[in-house]
C-alpha cells in the first residue's frame, strides 16, 4: 500500500510540472502575439502618415488626390490645427496628423499606441467623409470644437487629400 501511495504522488508531481510549463508556454505565446499584431499596427500606422506626408507634399495649392491607403484596423487618423492646445505635446505648435489607437491625445502622445507628423499647414483638417461634388472650400467645415478624425475600417480606405490655401484638408471618400 506504500508504494501505490508513492506512485500516486510521483504522478501528482509530475503532472503539476507538466502543468506549470504548459502554462508558461501558453503565456509566452500570448505574449507573442500580441507584441507581433501590435508592432504590426505601429507599422501599418507608420506607413499611412509616410504615404500621407508624401503625397501632400507633393500636391500643389489648389489640388486634390486621391489615395488608398490601408490603416490599422479600428485606429483612427486625426488632426490638429497649430494654435489648438488640446494638440499633443509632440506637434510642437505646429499642425500635425496622428494615427493613434484611441481618439484622445493621451494615445496620441504615448509611443506605443499613436505616431505624429508635424505639417506646416495654416490649417489641417481631417473629416470621416467628403462629398465627391465639392472642393475644401466648397465644404460645411465647422470651427475646431474637437478632435476630427477617420477611424481605419479593416480593409482599404480612400482618402481624397486636398491643398487649398495654406491649409490640408482630408477626408475618407464616400
Amino acid at each position: 500500500m506504500n508504494r501505490l501511495g508513492e506512485k500516486i504522488s510521483e504522478n501528482v508531481v509530475g503532472i503539476t510540472v507538466v502543468a506549470i510549463g504548459i502554462g508558461i508556454l501558453l503565456g509566452a505565446l500570448v505574449i507573442g502575439y500580441y507584441s507581433f499584431t501590435s508592432n504590426q499596427d505601429t507599422e501599418k500606422a507608420k506607413a499611412v502618415l509616410d504615404s500621407l506626408e508624401g503625397k501632400i507634399g507633393v500636391l500643389k495649392d489648389g489640388e486634390t488626390g486621391r489615395f488608398i491607403v490601408q490603416g490599422p484596423a479600428d485606429w483612427y487618423l486625426l488632426g490638429w490645427n497649430k494654435d489648438n492646445p488640446d494638440a499633443p505635446g509632440r506637434c510642437s505648435l505646429k499642425s500635425c496628423l496622428c494615427v493613434c489607437k484611441e481618439r484622445i491625445v493621451k494615445s496620441c502622445q504615448d509611443t506605443s499606441s499613436g505616431l505624429c507628423r508635424t505639417f506646416d499647414a495654416g490649417t489641417l483638417t481631417v473629416k470621416s467623409s467628403v462629398s465627391d461634388g465639392l472642393s475644401p472650400k466648397g465644404l460645411d467645415l465647422p470651427l475646431y470644437t474637437g478632435v476630427e478624425y477617420i477611424q481605419f475600417p479593416k480593409n482599404l480606405v480612400e482618402l481624397r487629400v486636398s491643398k487649398t490655401d495654406g491649409g490640408i484638408y482630408i477626408g475618407a471618400s464616400k
